[in-house]
């Protein structure tokens, strides 16, 4: 699990319209991309759906009665981790007969029945790198290595997800930790003999590939992620700064966001959802943050970065989010006291912080003692809490323009978080730059600002061009300005 401290160490445009917007509905049905937006929560939402992660044997163990427990402890589904794909995880993991005994157990049906939603998980890594000499691959391999990718890693991955969609599974989920630090993410010098431009170059190739390969076996796939995301300026970077001095805004070298603009590149895929364990026993930074403070940080930031970086923003800002993980349990012996449990009422106040912040209706807890291993009983009434439906957020965004020309630029704010500004004009469309900036303070304590800017391609003569502010979850706002062109 995350050694980011041992550490002494919605979305979319599928809410009705925010209230005087209504005159934006076209420029909605304009951004929204060539590909079906699945049906998501009600504007404003909570994220009140919770998802155990846990393994594939503990999935296939669980009996009814186990079920209808989890259930009634307001749990809303499970991811199950399978371990390492054949061919990237050794011999024994390559041979389980995991989909055999799922279909066995017929959990699938079973969690089905229950309302409750089923998500397949395995590593984003091969086990073999943490063989290699230090500094010589990335988290799959050589990322140069065209025929390990072609016979090896993306036909696993494509196997994977067409054996999850055949099982009737709602999605996956990669576990995206590089257990051995020798392959992390964060290094795009990681391929000797290669330039950094190259790297990264090669890196989001792959990324593409990889979710061409999920598409191929699970079309309009719901994928999640668990990791603690070493995208720079967002508040894991933040933590890492103040409690191990690692340099601000951080991961100069990571390749994480390269990936993720590779994956993201791709039409076709439902949803991409971040679970961020840097939340999973709270903020984590002891340095004056709130949850608010701290939860509102790493939105806007995660939305500024991934505007900046995701060359194809403008379609997965209606199908990537952002949510805090909880770790409800603990693993002393491997994590020492920082992962250890807490108190009922502390996580009560979590469980609520993250049923307000999390994006698309979901929040994640891991299980590492798995289903039966430890005692939930003092924290079934903070799940049950967080698993009311209800409306978090009724205040819409605003958007201000204060410069006009063939470059548009302005500010945006909201009482949770700015996710995407859009652009429509003369029958184009497309997504702002963000930048989140710190007035004063920092980002644990501090007053903050979202500028936006926008290339619009303009004619000769008066262009009408619309503006479209969406928060966190769903609510919009829009304003139209002229800009004239001699």
């Amino acid at each position: 699990m995350p050694r980011q401290r041992e550490m002494t160490t919605q979305r979319g445009m599928r809410g009705k319209l925010a209230a005087g917007a209504a005159g934006a509905l076209s420029l909605v049905f304009l951004l929204s991309g060539c590909a079906p937006l699945p049906p998501g929560p009600a504007k404003g939402a909570a994220a009140n759906r919770m998802i155990v992660w846990t393994s594939v044997t503990e999935m296939i163990g669980a009996t009814d009665a186990d079920l209808d427990k989890w259930r009634n402890m307001g749990i809303g589904g499970f991811m199950v981790d399978r371990g390492y794909l054949p061919g990237l995880g050794g011999a024994a993991e390559a041979q389980r007969p995991y989909q055999d005994w799922l279909r066995s157990a017929d959990i699938v049906a079973r969690v089905h029945a229950r309302g409750m939603k089923l998500y397949m998980g395995t590593k984003l890594t091969d086990y073999y790198t943490g063989t290699a000499a230090p500094g010589t691959v990335g988290p799959l391999g050589d990322w140069f290595d065209n025929a390990n990718w072609s016979n090896t890693i993306l036909p696993a991955f494509a196997t994977w997800a067409a054996e999850a969609h055949a099982l009737g599974f709602d999605g996956l989920n990669f576990d995206s930790e590089a257990y051995d630090r020798a392959v992390a993410w964060d290094g795009w010098n990681q391929a000797p003999g290669h330039t950094e431009q190259q790297v990264r170059a090669e890196v989001t190739t792959r990324g593409s590939q990889m979710m061409t390969a999920l598409l191929s076996g699970f079309p309009a796939v719901d994928l999640m992620d668990y990791d603690t995301y070493l995208f720079p300026g967002a508040w894991n970077a933040w933590v890492q700064h103040v409690v191990n001095h690692a340099p601000w805004p951080g991961y100069a070298e990571s390749v994480d966001i390269n990936w993720w603009d590779g994956m993201t590149r791709v039409l076709g895929y439902a949803n991409i959802r971040f679970t961020d364990a840097t939340f999973y026993k709270g903020p984590n930074c002891s340095c004056g943050e709130t949850f608010d403070s701290a939860l509102s940080w790493n939105a806007n930031s995660f939305a500024a970065i991934m505007s900046q970086d995701f060359s194809n923003w403008a379609y997965a800002a209606d199908r990537v989010s952002v949510t805090p993980m909880t770790w409800i349990d603990g693993n002393y012996p491997n994590e020492g006291t920082w992962s250890l449990p807490r108190g009922g009422a502390y996580v009560a106040i979590q469980l609520q912080e993250y049923r307000k912040w999390g994006e698309d209706g979901v929040q994640v807890d891991f299980a590492f003692a798995g289903l039966k291993g430890f005692d939930y009983t003092p924290y079934v009434p903070a799940l049950r809490a967080s698993a009311q439906p209800g409306i978090v957020d009724t205040t819409p965004p605003t958007i201000k323009v204060t410069g006009l020309g063939s470059t548009l630029s302005g500010t945006a704010h909201d009482d949770f978080a700015v996710r995407v500004v859009r652009w429509a004009a003369n029958g184009q469309s497309g997504a702002a730059r963000l930048t989140y900036q710190v007035l004063t303070g920092s980002p644990a304590v501090g007053t903050y600002q979202m500028n936006w800017t926008a290339n619009v391609p303009l004619n000769h003569g008066a262009n009408r061009v619309t503006l479209l502010v969406e928060d966190i979850h769903g609510l919009i706002a829009a304003t139209t300005v002229t800009v004239n062109v001699p």
